[in-house]
């Protein structure tokens, strides 16, 4: 089939618009076919929402997808709104931002910053995911072996919807 003329090179038209349009067996990808939808959701809808939550020199969020705010009731808790994504529908992932956090190490003592969801929220309203930073301290050479605080951390924040 060749079109030259303006208009489309073809027009499938069913009885009901229920009903496909036409079936096929091939498994293979076709060069510059166009998809606006896929099972009627588009694009923008299938890509994931993400962020960088930073705490210094004041909370904020960055390099984000957009739709993406937090809110810092206390120290190490933080409520994350994503617009159009339910909390109880979805997963969220979380990592320290190594550049910006409190992960340090030294021949007598290691700092970790460790970063959690909290799936059951106690601090945050519904609709929002729970996130719980803290820092590790060990001493390596000495006493108290090791203590894990709740303390403000810079974090990366992942969700598929």
């Amino acid at each position: 089939m060749r079109n030259t003329g303006n208009g489309a090179a073809l027009s499938l038209i069913t009885k009901k618009s229920t009903f496909a349009p036409f079936t096929t067996n091939a498994t293979g990808q076709v060069p510059n076919l166009n998809a606006s939808k896929v099972d009627g959701v588009t694009a923008n809808q299938i890509r994931g929402h993400y962020a960088l939550i930073s705490i210094a020199p004041s909370l904020a969020v960055s390099h984000s997808s957009g739709g993406v705010n937090v809110a810092n009731p206390q120290t190490g808790i933080y409520c994350i709104t994503v617009a159009g994504v339910n909390p109880t529908n979805t997963v969220a992932t979380v990592t320290p931002d190594y550049f910006q956090d409190a992960t340090t190490a030294s021949a007598t003592a290691v700092q970790q910053a460790i970063v959690e969801v909290d799936s059951v929220p106690a601090f945050c309203p519904t609709g929002t995911f729970e996130i719980r930073t803290f820092v590790s301290h060990v001493n390596v050479a000495g006493t108290p072996a090791s203590t894990i605080t709740a303390q403000a951390q810079p974090f990366f924040f992942v969700t598929p919807q």
